[in-house]
C-alpha cells in the first residue's frame, strides 16, 4: 500500500546513547533519566513535573519541582527512602498522570513500578511511600521496565505528538526493542468513555524483542479506564483467526510495497465490552520484516519497523544498539 499519511505532526528525540559506564546501575539510572527529560524537554505540549521525590526530600502534589537532577537521586527501596516521580500531560486529558515509583529493593535499578491516573491525579507520598491516586491503574508493578541486568549500550527513542496526544518511549540494545512505553489518547473514542486513554508498558531486563504477536495481539496487555480498569487488545486484519500481519512474508506481488495495517481497539473486561477505538499513526508491520527497517526505502526514512510495530521516524538512520 502507499505510505500513509499521519494524522499527527510528531517530534523527536531519538537514538540517544546510554553508554556502558562499567555498572548496571549507573546505566539504569541514566535511561530513566533520559527518558524523564526527553518528555520534559520537547518544544510543543511537552510532559510536565507534577511533583517527585528524590529519596531524601518529598515534594507535595503540584509543587512542579524536579528532584531527579543527578543520578544519585534515584534511589530504590521496598520500604525505606525511596524516589518517585509524577509527570503529567494535558493533551491526553485534562488530568492525566503517569508515576515512575522505585519502590522496590533493586540494587542493579531493573525493577520499578509504572502507573498512570487517566483523571483523579496522584496524592500523598512521603520519602517511604508512593503517591496514590483513586482511579490508578498499575502497568508494572515492582517488575522489569526495560532496564538492562547486564553492563551493554543502550539506545533510547521518544517521540510525541505535538499536539501533547500520543507518546511513545522505546529501549533497544544488541539490535532488538527490549521496551516500549505508550500513553495515548486513542483515536475515534465511543461516546461514553470519559477521559479515554490507552497505555502499553513492555519490557524485557534481557536482549529480548517485546515487540512480538504474543505481547501485542494474543495478549490484552494494553490498559485503559472506564468505571474502572480494562484490558484491551490491538486487532487487525485477519483471515482464518490469524492476522495478516502474520500470514505474509513478502512484498505485494503487485505493487512491490510492504503493508501498513491499521490498529483497532477491543475490551472483553466486564462492564466494558466491545470496539472502543483505534490507534493513531501506529501500524502493525509484517512480521517476518527486521527491527530498524524504515519506510520508503531511501534516505527520507518517514517510518521505521519495531518489533511488529510500524511508527513515524525522523530520518535518522535508527540505532538499536
Amino acid at each position: 500500500m502507499p505510505l500513509p499519511s499521519l494524522s499527527k505532526t510528531w517530534q523527536f528525540n531519538v537514538n540517544q546513547t546510554v553508554a556502558a559506564s562499567g555498572t548496571q546501575l549507573t546505566n539504569n539510572r541514566s535511561s530513566l533519566r533520559a527518558i524523564k527529560d526527553s518528555l520534559l524537554g520537547f518544544g510543543s505540549t511537552p510532559w510536565t513535573t507534577r511533583y517527585s521525590c528524590d529519596s531524601v526530600a518529598a515534594g507535595s502534589a503540584g509543587d512542579g519541582v524536579d528532584r531527579w537532577d543527578s543520578n544519585a537521586d534515584l534511589v530504590w527501596s521496598a520500604a525505606g527512602a525511596q524516589s518517585w516521580y509524577i509527570l503529567k500531560q494535558a493533551g491526553i486529558s485534562s488530568n492525566f498522570q503517569i508515576g515512575l515509583f522505585l519502590n522496590v529493593a533493586s540494587s542493579n535499578g531493573t525493577l520499578l513500578t509504572l502507573s498512570f491516573s487517566p483523571n483523579a491525579g496522584y496524592t500523598g507520598g512521603t520519602t517511604t511511600a508512593k503517591p496514590t491516586a483513586t482511579d490508578e491503574v498499575t502497568l508494572i508493578s515492582q517488575t522489569n521496565w526495560g532496564g538492562n541486568n547486564v553492563d551493554v549500550q543502550q539506545r533510547i527513542h521518544v517521540m510525541q505528538s505535538t499536539d501533547g496526544q500520543c507518546t511513545r518511549i522505546m529501549m533497544c540494545d544488541t539490535g532488538v526493542f527490549k521496551m516500549m512505553w505508550m500513553f495515548d489518547k486513542p483515536g475515534n473514542p465511543v461516546t461514553g468513555w470519559s477521559n479515554p486513554s490507552i497505555t502499553l508498558a513492555l519490557a524485557s531486563n534481557s536482549s529480548t524483542d517485546v515487540l512480538t504477536t504474543a505481547n501485542l495481539s494474543s495478549a490484552a496487555n494494553v490498559r485503559g479506564f472506564g468505571s474502572a480498569s480494562m484490558s484491551i487488545f490491538l486487532t487487525s486484519e485477519a483471515r482464518n483467526t490469524t492476522q495478516l500481519k502474520s500470514v505474509f512474508t513478502v512484498a505485494n506481488s503487485f505493487s512491490g510495497e510492504f503493508p501498513f495495517f491499521p490498529i483497532g481497539l477491543s475490551s472483553e473486561t466486564a462492564s466494558h465490552v466491545g470496539r472502543h477505538g483505534t490507534v493513531q499513526d501506529l501500524w502493525f508491520g509484517l512480521s517476518s520484516l527486521a527491527d530498524g527497517d524504515t519506510y520508503p526505502n531511501d534516505v527520507s526514512r518517514q517510518f521505521m519497523q519495531a518489533g511488529e510495530l510500524i511508527v513515524p521516524w525522523s530520518g535518522a538512520v535508527p540505532g538499536l544498539t
